[in-house]
């Protein structure tokens, strides 16, 4: 809501990354969906996101185990994050972030369900 700044929700964003986790994905989709609303109703959150959680929700996104809700919502907080135009993030970064660790090095590592959902 206009009736939060993004300063006031700064504390709230910088205590999501751990809530980030194949260990619970419930949770993991709860906080994908906080994420997703903060930023379609702030895009300039776009950057506080992009420091705190984006690194921890492109983890995830390697995960075997992510299926179901929690891939839907993050797909749907990489569609908002798009959506903004922000230039901290673009589609080509999002783009780049997602398919590196896969075409690089480490791609052999990425299971194969994994690489699937980076597909998505």
């Amino acid at each position: 809501s206009s009736a939060l700044s993004v300063e006031m929700l700064k504390p709230v964003l910088d205590e999501l990354p751990p809530l980030i986790s194949e260990s619970d994905l419930h949770i993991a989709q709860l906080t994908l969906s906080l994420l997703t609303s903060v930023v379609s109703a702030h895009p300039n959150a776009v950057a506080i996101v992009h420091k705190s959680s984006l690194s921890e929700v492109l983890r995830l996104a390697e995960s075997p185990l992510l299926q179901g809700g929690a891939l839907i919502a993050m797909l749907e907080l990489f569609k908002c994050l798009v959506s903004s135009k922000s230039p901290v993030l673009s589609y080509h970064d999002l783009l780049g972030m997602l398919v590196n660790p896969v075409l690089g090095g480490q791609g052999g590592n990425i299971h194969k369900q994994g690489r699937a959902n980076i597909a998505k």
